[in-house]
């Protein structure tokens, strides 16, 4: 017959071993985590670059555009499908 401080201490050890186990798991996790949180920031800063150049460019565009142009509807669809 087992004893109950046996028993306990057998859970005890069990648990533990699980506990360790599952920290591994969680610092693996959190590593690759991070990692996928640097590539979406990277990923963010791109769109954020592309996103600005295309408004310089529509910008630049517009600038060189005479007035009666500016005041034409075409010549805004021109511009914002060149620039797209």
């Amino acid at each position: 017959m087992v004893s109950r401080g046996t028993t306990s201490q057998t859970i005890t050890a069990s648990s533990l071993r699980l506990f360790s186990q599952l920290q591994e798991l969680r610092s693996a996790w959190e590593e690759k985590e991070r990692e996928r949180l640097e590539g979406g920031k990277s990923a963010l800063s791109g769109f954020d670059h592309q996103f600005h150049l295309t408004l310089l460019k529509i910008v630049r565009r517009w600038k060189k555009a005479s007035q009666a142009e500016r005041q034409d509807v075409n010549t805004a669809h021109e511009i914002l499908a060149e620039a797209l």
